[in-house]
């Protein structure tokens, strides 16, 4: 509970933190519409690609910056958020998923979300080269089929009636900016903002999307 508060108290100084006069850039007479929030967080992260590593500085960051298929609202309902709908259990077949997507959304660099970007997350995150520590978290989910543009099925090896649940913590990343070297220092995601850089051990710049 003290951790947690001390946590509070970072992000509460950081809302409070901005400089007298609205927009002010800090130099002399300078004036901008942009505004800054500044928030605390424990540690430097360890990276910031987010399949790769379990850190809770990493997912403070990445999860503003990558977003999942599913989440959660302040109810604690499980709702949609890259897919279009929370799909059911199906009894008839229980070890496959028909996940539908939502259309028209890119990620940050340009690349098309579609239901091969899923399929290449969904294999990055089971495949032993990466050692993702959500793969455990994935339960029985075993592999990833494309069914058309915004259509992806996903297989688990028995049947799993709670794998939405488990996929609200698998945020997806771009898949050729993740196939790229040095993507832990420069995580491109669909969320509400956009990686601009980082100073180790200083500060991790993000801008609105």
């Amino acid at each position: 509970m003290a951790a947690a508060a001390t946590a509070g108290a970072l992000v509460l100084a950081g809302c409070g933190s901005s400089s007298s006069g609205a927009g002010s850039t800090g130099g002399e007479g300078g004036t901008s519409s942009a505004k800054t929030l500044s928030v605390g967080i424990p540690s430097d992260p360890t990276s910031l690609d987010y399949q790769a590593v379990s850190d809770a500085s990493t997912e403070t960051v990445t999860w503003s910056i990558n977003e999942g298929l599913f989440d959660f609202d302040a109810q604690g309902n499980l709702v949609p958020l890259l897919a279009s709908e929370v799909p059911t259990f199906d009894a008839s077949s229980p070890d496959k998923w028909t996940i539908h997507l939502r259309s028209g959304v890119t990620f940050t660099d340009g690349e098309a979300f579609n239901a091969k970007a899923v399929k290449t997350n969904v294999d990055r995150v089971l495949s032993a080269k990466l050692a993702s520590p959500l793969k455990t978290a994935m339960g029985y989910l075993s592999a990833a089929k494309v069914i058309d543009g915004n259509t992806v099925e996903l297989e688990t090896s028995q049947p799993d009636p709670i794998l939405p649940y488990r996929l609200a913590t698998l945020r997806l990343v771009a898949p050729n900016a993740a196939a790229k070297a040095g993507y832990a220092q420069h995580p491109v995601g669909t969320g509400p903002y956009e990686f601009v850089s980082w100073k180790h051990s200083d500060a991790i710049t993000l801008k609105a999307n």
